[in-house]
Parts: C-alpha cells; structure tokens; sequence
C-alpha cells in the first residue's frame, strides 16, 4: 500500500491508499495534474509543452514508486509531481531547443549567446521565485517601476505618497530583492 497525502498532512481524511504505483500515479494525476499543467504552461508559455512535461514527469514518478522510493510522495506529494514536471519541462525544453536555434543560426547568424530563449527562461523563472518570496507591496512597487515603466511621479500617485515615499519603498523592494538573491545563490 502507498499512502498519498496532502502536502505533509497523512492523518487527513483525504489520504487514499492504493495497492499498485500505477494507481498512485493516476491518483497523483488527477488531484494534481490540472493544477500542475496549469503552473507549468506559466512558466514556460507552452501549454501543449507543460502537458507532456507533466506525463514525463508521471512516468518519473512511477519509475521511482517501483523502484520503492515513495517516501516524499508520502509526506509532500503535490510537490514531487510540480519538481518532476518543472524537470521533464526543461529536458523537452533543452531537446526542442538543440533543433529550434540551429534553424535560427541559419535564419539569422547575427544573433548571441545572450539571446538563448532557454536562458532567458531561467532568468524568468529565478525573477519569479525572488518575486514570490517578496511582501505584495514590494512586488507593487517593482511592477509599476520595472514592469509598467512608469515615471517615479505616476507610481507614487497610483499608491497615494508622495514622490519621495515611493522612491524610499522602491529602495527597500530592491533591497529585499537583492538579499533574497544573495540567500539563493548561497543556499
């Protein structure tokens, strides 16, 4: 029998034993799958691409379960699936992206290393998780400064301070930023 709980929460009454880890991974799929395509399709802006991730990722997690290794799956199950299927993304992602830049070389060889869709959506991806572990008001202020582009004048005027006051705010979400950062690259 495999337990499948709640994201750490096994006495809950949602807890479904199943006795085969074909039955697990179909469980998994349907309590986590649409949510999961649904994280993944954001992050890589490929919905057909984030539902085969998130079958490669299935797989993965069935391999693992016959091979006896379900202890995470006990205990954080949600998450095993969301890691598994951010992985098989960034496999496909490497696989269709091998092909898709020697067809741009040859459409366009004066592109650079600096302009590598796959990079590009690492930076997004690490932009967005220093983001998540901001304040909301601290994402505000980045958004209407760095997203929305808007002058210092307009910003201030959209959240009711003064010029000064949201220069001040500003400052403090960069800094709050740059140390989240400095905690990851650490870690």
């Amino acid at each position: 029998m495999i337990g499948i709980g709640i994201d750490g929460e096994s006495p809950d009454p949602l807890v479904e034993l199943v006795d085969t880890p074909g039955a697990a991974v179909s469980t998994l799929f349907h309590r986590y799958g649409e949510v999961v395509v649904r994280r993944t399709a954001h992050r890589t802006g490929d919905h057909a691409l984030a539902e085969d991730a998130v079958q490669e990722g299935l797989i993965q997690v069935l391999q693992r379960l016959r091979g006896g290794d379900d202890d995470l799956l006990v205990y954080h199950p949600g998450s095993v699936v969301q890691r598994n299927a951010r992985w098989a993304a960034s496999k496909l992602m490497a696989r269709d992206r091998s092909c898709t830049d020697k067809a741009r070389m040859l459409d366009d060889p004066s592109l650079s290393a600096g302009d590598d869709p796959w990079s590009l959506l690492e930076m997004r991806w690490e932009v967005e998780d220093i983001l998540s572990r901001l304040s909301a008001a601290q994402r505000e202020v980045l958004h209407l400064r760095y997203v929305l582009r808007l002058p210092d004048a307009a910003s201030a005027g959209r959240l009711g301070l003064s010029v000064k006051a949201f220069r001040c705010r500003l400052e403090r979400a960069l800094l709050a930023a740059r140390q989240v950062a400095r905690a990851r690259t650490a870690a």
